[in-house]
């Protein structure tokens, strides 16, 4: 009889996750971050009722988090990655809703500053 390895549990992932997330914003890696915040999200929405609200609550938090630094560091194409993030978050956390006007405000604004550098690229003089 083979022995079959089980699947580690939905709560075991979702920190591993948190981990990762952390690691690669430590190395200045956004892209990194949000692949595995978008894991993250993969797996909150096929296992909502398993998924800890800590770390529901902490991904919604982090997300919106960072979307706010990139903001503030003019870096809106990333910014409006990270709020796009935070939207989806906010969806799926408990009370994450109280949230949806000022996140919705901030979203457009990045919308209309992205729409601005895509129809005047910043010069390299």
């Amino acid at each position: 009889m083979v022995d079959q390895q089980r699947e580690p549990s939905v709560n075991l992932r979702s920190r591993w996750l948190r981990i990762m997330i952390d690691l690669e914003l430590s190395m200045s890696s956004d892209e990194g971050a949000l692949r595995y915040a978008n894991h993250a999200l993969r797996l909150m929405e096929r296992n909502q009722a398993e998924y800890p609200a800590d770390e529901a609550s902490w991904m919604l938090a982090k997300s919106w988090d960072r979307s706010i630094d990139l903001y503030a560091t003019r870096n809106i194409r990333e910014s409006k990655l990270w709020c796009e993030m935070s939207l989806k978050w906010m969806e799926l956390v408990v009370g994450g809703r109280a949230y949806e006007d000022m996140m919705n405000r901030h979203y457009r604004d990045l919308l209309k500053l992205t729409a601005t550098l895509e129809t005047n690229p910043p010069s390299l003089i």
